[in-house]
C-alpha cells in the first residue's frame, strides 16, 4: 500500500485552521496568546504544530488538529473537571519535574517522581494539583490507585525473555504508547516477572520507553546497560537500578532532600 503524503502547511496556516475548527465545533476552547485554553488547561499551539511537523507530511494537518481537539474535549467532564479514567502515571527524573514547575508529582525512589498525565492525541500533559482538587482527588493514595488501575486496564505490553549461559536471564517489556517504564508501578506484573527471575529481581528504566528486568546473575550487566541507555536518552528517568521484591520497589540511591 502506497504512503500518502500531504503538502506542508506553514505555521500561520496551521494556527488559522486551528482557530477555524475551534470556532465551528469547540465553543468551550479558546485561543489566548498562542495557547489553547480549556478551563485551567493551557496548551501551546506550537507544541501541536511541532507534532505535526515531526510527522514528515505523512499526516493530514487538519486530522492532527481535529483529533487533538476531540481528545481534549473528551478528557474533561467540564472545563475544570477531569475524566479520571484518562489519568495515567508517567515517571520522570526529579530534575525535570523541578525545572518544569510540575506541582502534582508523587515522590518515588531513585530520585524520580510519578506524575499524573492525560493522554491527549499525539502527546501527554501533566495534570496540576488544582485540576485534581477540582476533580475531587485530594490525596496521593487515591491518585495512585486511580493511575495504577487505568494503566493496568487501558494499556498493553509485550514481554520478551532473553536467556544466556551462566544463568543470565533478562526480561524486556515494551509498550507502543510510551509507557513501558511506568509498568514498574503495576503490582500484577510482579507475579509474572518473578516466576521467571525469582522473588527478588532488578529493573532498569533509564528512559520512558525502556523497561529491563534481570535476575541476580545478570544484575551487573543490567546496571551497565541502564547507565549507558540513560546517558543517550532524550527522555531520561534514572541511571540507577530498582530492586523489586514481593514487598514493593526499592531504590539504590539516597533520596535527595526537598
Amino acid at each position: 500500500m502506497n504512503q500518502v503524503y500531504y503538502n506542508h502547511m506553514e505555521r500561520s496556516s496551521f494556527v488559522s485552521n486551528v482557530s477555524s475548527i475551534i470556532e465551528k465545533s469547540y465553543p468551550n476552547i479558546t485561543i489566548d496568546d498562542g495557547k489553547l485554553v480549556f478551563g485551567d488547561l493551557k496548551i501551546n499551539i506550537d507544541d501541536l504544530f511541532s507534532v505535526y511537523e515531526a510527522s514528515s507530511s505523512k499526516i493530514d494537518p487538519n486530522v492532527v488538529i481535529q483529533e487533538f481537539l476531540e481528545s481534549v474535549s473528551t478528557t474533561f467532564i467540564s472545563p475544570n473537571q477531569i475524566n479520571l479514567n484518562n489519568i495515567l502515571p508517567r515517571i520522570y527524573e526529579k530534575k525535570f519535574v523541578d525545572d518544569n514547575g510540575i506541582d502534582s508529582g508523587i515522590r518515588y525512589v531513585n530520585n524520580t517522581v510519578i506524575v499524573p498525565v492525560v493522554n491527549f492525541k499525539f502527546f501527554f500533559l501533566p495534570i496540576t494539583k488544582k485540576m485534581l482538587a477540582q476533580s475531587n482527588v485530594h490525596d496521593e493514595d487515591l491518585l495512585m490507585r486511580i493511575m495504577r488501575s487505568n494503566l493496568a486496564e487501558k494499556l498493553d505490553f509485550d514481554m520478551k525473555i532473553v536467556k544466556q549461559e551462566g544463568g543470565y536471564k533478562t526480561i524486556i517489556l515494551t509498550n507502543p504508547d510510551g509507557f513501558a517504564s511506568s509498568f514498574i508501578l503495576i503490582d500484577g506484573i510482579y507475579t509474572q516477572i518473578s516466576e521467571e527471575l525469582g522473588l527478588t529481581y532488578y529493573v532498569g528504566i533509564p528512559d520512558r520507553d525502556i523497561f529491563m528486568a534481570s535476575n541476580k546473575e545478570a544484575s551487573g550487566k543490567l546496571k551497565y546497560n541502564t547507565k549507558k541507555f540513560y546517558e543517550k536518552s532524550a527522555n531520561k528517568i534514572s541511571k540507577n537500578v530498582f530492586t523489586v521484591t514481593m514487598d514493593g520497589v526499592a531504590g539504590s540511591v539516597m533520596r535527595e532532600k526537598e
